[in-house]
């Protein structure tokens, strides 16, 4: 139950950090169709964006880095949520993985995970503090099942490269 990592108000920095959305509203238009299309995202409604004690909704932002390689990285800037979340203390993995004996190696790749990223989905409950982007109409969201009476914003299904547990 990942609600239980988010901290309480009174543990909260104030004021929250903002979040840095560099994007044209043009190509955010076009990113919400490429990450609805690609189940990597859904629709929220925007009175289900959490907020803070002034009632700033807890957005995530947008922007790119450059890459070694074509693309662009796309980076989901969560310094808002994060700091309302408490750090997970992973497992460490004991020396040598613990299971390789001495006399033997182990190879492996890093490869195969530059996109994992994508494949880690967030519980559903969990989505709504991993909204992002500038707020638009139902209007617009009715080709992929927006009510045109309500606002939106996004919501990530696949875990975030700038999520604080990352």
């Amino acid at each position: 139950d990942l609600d239980k990592i988010v901290l309480g108000e009174d543990e909260w920095q104030h004021p929250l950090p903002r979040s840095c959305l560099l994007c044209e509203l043009s190509d955010e238009e076009r990113l919400r169709g490429l990450f609805l299309e690609s189940g990597m995202a859904e629709l929220i409604e925007e009175n289900f964006v959490p907020r803070d004690r002034r009632g700033r909704k807890l957005l995530a932002g947008l922007f790119t880095v450059e890459h070694k390689s074509a693309p662009d990285r796309l980076i989901i800037d969560r310094r808002p949520q994060n700091a309302t979340e408490r750090r997970l203390t992973w497992a460490e993995l004991p020396h040598r993985l613990g299971y390789v004996r001495p006399d033997e190696d182990l190879s492996a790749s890093g490869f195969d995970l530059k996109n994992i990223f994508y494949d880690l989905r967030n519980p559903e409950s969990w989505r709504k503090r991993i909204a992002f982007g500038r707020v638009f109409t139902g209007a617009e969201a009715k080709s992929p099942g927006g009510d045109p009476t309500k606002r939106y914003h996004m919501a990530l299904r696949v875990w975030a490269m700038g999520d604080l547990n990352s």
